[in-house]
């Protein structure tokens, strides 16, 4: 296996890292040999002295002072950048509790799954009620309700409505004295209306739950970037009182940029949930009578 070279890019990027943490005063070969599981000879081999290599660890902190502070590109520019147009995101429309399954009837694939069932007449003298399963889609905070999810058993693809949609259309007459019924246009169209059907309702299902859990990481983010705010104003006191420097202000600062742009994204996502459920309810929030 052949050995690692340690450059003088590496020992002094190590120097930088143990500064970080332990301060510059207790920067020393034996530590940074240490820190790169290494004996003394590869830094000796590229610093003369312990002063030569300290200069160096002080000219990487103001280099990369230099393009935190003033790139005209810099990272930092860039999140503060991403950070102030976020406040131009569109507010998350609200979605109500209690929107009825019937809102799904608007959807193209239901809608046309319907017409060519009722084209075959096999609803004809049938409640809607025994075709169409209507039931709260949504519950509190615009999520999931209850009686929604009771209609599935394990997965989106499987639900307990009186047992097969297609069946209970079959038997509204359309088997008397026992005799079977055959593969008729009738049937195909039964077959085609419950999976439109089952498909919609598992579609409104993943979005709704979705739409949940995105509230939810936007919540714990907010919580976060309470706690990284309180965190840096207290590390600008310090700094301020000349308890720490200039480089540990600044991770405090880069922290909290890191949690805010969480926070844009996790904002970006519930608004994205909210478009989600807009389509799987076929265009809207609301049932137009």
């Amino acid at each position: 296996m052949p050995r690692l070279k340690f450059t003088k890019e590496i020992v002094v990027e190590a120097g930088y890292e143990l500064m970080k943490k332990e301060g510059f005063q207790n920067v020393s070969v034996r530590k940074i040999a240490n820190y790169l599981k290494c004996s003394t000879a590869p830094i000796y081999f590229n610093f003369r002295t312990v002063d030569e290599l300290k200069e160096e660890i002080i000219n990487m902190c103001k280099e990369k002072l230099k393009k935190y502070l003033y790139g005209d590109y810099s990272e930092r520019k860039i999140l503060s950048g991403a950070i102030a147009s976020s406040q131009n995101l569109p507010a998350s429309p609200e979605i109500s509790a209690g929107i009825s399954s019937e809102i799904l009837l608007r959807r193209s694939d239901v809608a046309k799954a319907l017409a060519d069932l009722k084209a075959t007449n096999a609803l004809v003298g049938v409640a809607k009620a025994e075709y169409f399963p209507t039931i709260s889609l949504t519950g509190l905070f615009g999520f999931s309700s209850i009686d929604f999810e009771n209609i599935f058993v394990g997965n989106a693809n499987t639900w307990s409505i009186g047992g097969s949609l297609a069946q209970k259309i079959f038997d509204f007459g359309r088997t008397k004295n026992n005799v079977a019924v055959a593969k008729t246009n009738e049937q195909i169209a039964a077959v085609n209306y419950e999976a439109a059907v089952k498909s919609a309702l598992g579609e409104v299902r993943d979005a709704l739950v979705s739409r949940q859990n995105t509230k939810i990481s936007l919540e714990q983010v907010k919580n976060l970037l309470k706690s990284q705010q309180r965190i840096y104003s207290l590390a600008k006191e310090q700094y301020d009182a000349g308890y720490i420097g200039h480089l540990e202000l600044l991770d405090a600062e880069r922290n909290l940029l890191q949690v805010k742009l969480q926070d844009v994204s996790a904002k970006l996502d519930e608004v994205d949930s909210a478009v989600e459920v807009y389509r799987a309810f076929g265009g809207g929030f609301r049932l137009e009578k």
